[in-house]
């Protein structure tokens, strides 16, 4: 990968992790609470201690939801789809890379995405910036937790 393909990447994780994910339904502090074991096991796994946080940063939140579409999704003959599941996730929101990655103007784009994501400003249909748009609902995505939005997501996706 170029260096400047990975220092547009570098810009997308950096704006990730300076960006809470923040919740208001019930049950998503569930994904909070992925994101903050995500950390507390890079901690342990790394002897690298990082700075006290009160919150789960947007890039725990996503590198832990991944995991869990992972796991729901497993496939022992190609195990590790966790990058695969992110990137899908980073597409869904609308976060587009041209294929010359990210720079610098784009900063404050990631960030109204992520915003719109906590403040759950997209389509009744996830649509619009949501992680998990459907096609066939009847139901508000806004109004149903993440973990129900990936189920429904995954129904019909997969």
């Amino acid at each position: 990968m170029d260096n400047s393909l990975s220092s547009s990447f570098n810009l997308l994780f950096s704006v990730a992790w300076a960006s809470n994910y923040e919740y208001f339904l019930p049950n998503d502090d569930n994904r909070a609470a992925d994101g903050i074991r995500l950390r507390e096991r890079f901690e342990s796994e790394t002897s690298i201690g990082l700075p006290f946080l009160n919150h789960c940063r947007m890039l725990e939140f996503l590198i832990a939801l991944a995991i869990r579409l992972n796991e729901a999704t497993y496939d022992h003959t190609n195990p590790d789809q966790v990058g695969h599941w992110f990137w899908v996730l980073i597409e869904n929101v609308g976060i587009e890379n041209n294929g010359e990655g990210y720079d610098i103007s784009y900063t404050y784009e990631i960030e109204r995405v992520f915003d719109r994501i906590n403040r759950r400003e997209y389509n009744r249909d996830g649509s619009g910036g949501g992680l998990f748009p459907i096609a066939h609902t009847n139901k508000d995505q806004r109004d149903i937790e993440i973990w129900y939005q990936m189920m429904n997501y995954l129904r019909e996706n997969l």
